[in-house]
């Protein structure tokens, strides 16, 4: 299921961590059948977590009109970091 979600950053940050699970290695060790982005942890009352609508395990394809598909961590966390103070998130899940 797809679906998108605004979110408005305090400070430089979404309240959320994520972690990158490689396209060739997906399934391996996890219940995640796809690679990409995903949800790590959302921080207590961030925006993430106020939203309600994002959960840990949820996967990220996008943050505002940029793919997170195929990117590494480093590069998802500078996409993440660089949006604007109102973030729109294409999540998966």
């Amino acid at each position: 299921m797809r679906f998108v979600v605004e979110l408005e950053k305090i400070g430089s940050s979404l309240g959320l961590s994520v972690s990158v699970i490689l396209f060739s290695q997906g399934g391996v060790n996890t219940t995640v059948k796809l690679g990409g982005i995903y949800v790590k942890s959302l921080m207590l009352n961030g925006p993430a977590d106020r939203n309600g609508k994002i959960r840990i395990g949820d996967r990220i394809l996008e943050v505002n009109g940029v793919s997170l598909v195929g990117v590494t961590h480093k590069q998802a966390v500078e996409i993440i970091k660089r949006a604007p103070q109102r973030c729109r998130l294409v999540i998966d899940r």
